[in-house]
């Protein structure tokens, strides 16, 4: 029997290396004969940055100082993947573990840092950025990037925005992209998404993620007037819609910022990393491919990991197993076995703290997936 472990991260809880640790070796605890491969997934959120750290052992680290989501200076990094090529995950200056739950709050979180880090690549004279977005604590469409990067914004009040948070968005009259940093236009970027939600409406980076961000009620209503406005001003200057670009919501209007600013494709990170760690080729005969992620709703089935390796066993090997593990499954069961997942299994029943789930996740995991095993290798004597 060949089984496949290639989970996403559970974010806040585990890594996607943790993970699928725990899941093969609870597998070879049952029995040495099964053939584990351990592929630990990414699709350009948060927890990314490990797994191409992991798949590619001569990557380096780059240390660098930068301000977090409340401006804060912070230490970060991001990786040299060789060829002059780095690959920077924007969650490590501006995502969502950086900063405690309880001052989580999109109307005053930037982006800034991510510029930063970008500036620190151009430096080093990279000629290909990697960035994977997802995770951010943002929610100001990017201009917090792009300030960093040298673009000037005016309020109503005709002031120069300097830092571009959630709450700047709404006040911008004019902006001045001339004054941007020159390197970026010799630099080629690649930008991962793990959703395809646009900027704005009730799929849009604002309503959907918002709350996740501590944007609720008014907070809400006001920055999605702040992204309409911004959509409004710039497409009134350059005749670009920013609100037509599919997966501009990523990460707080990243993807819209980036599309535009950068030049740059939106991709799918799951692709990028179902390449990186060749998953296409070891899937080939597998009976079983485990997968998972902390909690599955809509945007799971919606270009992130489980939806990418479903296609992927679809249009290789039919008949492989795929059995996601998650925290939480916060939709209805059948939607996810419509796109191609045999078995579902949410290991809590309810909401916890995120310490209850960092203490009792890797036990709950490894006691389902001993039972799972002892019931498969029993059915096949």
């Amino acid at each position: 029997m060949k089984v496949i472990v290639a989970p996403d991260s559970f974010k806040g809880t585990l890594s996607s290396i943790e993970i699928t640790n725990i899941i093969s070796d609870s597998i070879l605890d049952v029995s040495k004969k099964v053939e584990v491969v351990r592929v630990p997934l990414g699709d350009g959120g948060a927890g990314s940055y490990d797994v191409v750290k992991y798949n590619l052992k001569t990557a380096k680290e780059i240390f660098v100082k930068v301000h977090d989501p409340l401006n804060k200076v912070i230490k970060s990094s991001y990786l040299d993947i060789g060829n002059g090529i780095c690959y920077i995950e924007i969650a490590k200056a501006c995502g969502l573990p950086l900063i405690p739950y309880k001052e989580g709050n999109a109307a005053i979180t930037t982006s800034y840092g991510v510029g930063e880090l970008i500036l620190d690549a151009l430096d080093k004279k990279f000629k290909r950025i990697i960035l994977g977005l997802g995770g951010s604590a943002t929610n100001d469409c990017g201009i917090g990037l792009l300030i960093a990067l040298g673009a000037k914004f005016v309020s109503r009040g005709n002031r120069e925005i300097t830092l571009g948070r959630g709450e700047d968005l709404i006040r911008i009259k004019d902006y001045d992209f001339s004054t941007l940093d020159p390197r970026l236009k010799t630099t080629k970027f690649t930008i991962l998404t793990d959703v395809k939600n646009m900027l704005v409406g009730k799929n849009g980076a604002t309503r959907i993620f918002g709350p996740q961000k501590g944007a609720h009620g008014k907070v809400n209503d006001d920055l999605e007037e702040g992204m309409l406005n911004l959509i409004d001003v710039v497409k009134n200057k350059d005749g670009m819609d920013l609100s037509n670009i599919v997966g501009g919501g990523a990460a707080g209007g990243l993807g819209a910022c980036c599309a535009y600013i950068l030049n740059a494709r939106l991709e799918p990170g799951i692709d990028f990393f179902i390449n990186l760690t060749k998953l296409d080729q070891y899937i080939k005969g597998a009976d079983y491919i485990f997968i998972g992620e902390g909690k599955i709703d809509n945007s799971s089935l919606n270009g992130k990991t489980i939806s990418g390796v479903c296609e992927l066993v679809k249009n290789n090997d039919k008949k492989t197993k795929v059995i996601a593990l998650c925290g939480r499954c916060d939709i209805d069961i059948d939607k996810v076995q419509e796109v191609g997942v045999d078995g579902v299994y949410q290991l809590f029943d309810k909401e916890h703290d995120l310490k209850f789930y960092k203490e009792n996740t890797p036990i709950r995991m490894g006691e389902f997936v001993d039972k799972y095993f002892k019931m498969v290798l029993l059915e096949l004597e």
